[in-house]
C-alpha cells in the first residue's frame, strides 16, 4: 500500500503521468545484473527509499490512558 500511495502522490502532485509511464518502461526493460549506477549517492538514497517503502508496516495499536 505504500508504494502505491508513494506512486499516487507522485503522479497527482510532483511529476507528468507521461514521465513516470517513461521511467516506468525504461525500468521494465533493465535486467537487475546489468543496472549500474553512475551516482552512488543518488543510488543509496533509492535504496534506503526502497527499503522504507517496503518495509513491513506495524499494525499495532497505542492506547492512550
Amino acid at each position: 500500500m505504500k508504494l502505491q500511495t508513494f506512486l499516487y502522490l507522485l503522479l497527482r502532485d510532483a511529476l507528468p503521468a507521461g514521465v513516470v509511464e517513461g521511467v516506468m518502461q525504461q525500468v521494465e526493460v533493465c535486467k537487475d545484473d546489468k543496472v549500474i549506477f553512475s551516482n552512488p549517492y543518488v543510488a543509496a538514497h533509492a535504496l534506503e527509499l526502497a527499503q522504507r517503502l517496503t518495509a513491513p508496516t506495524s499494525h499495532s495499536k497505542e492506547t492512550s490512558e
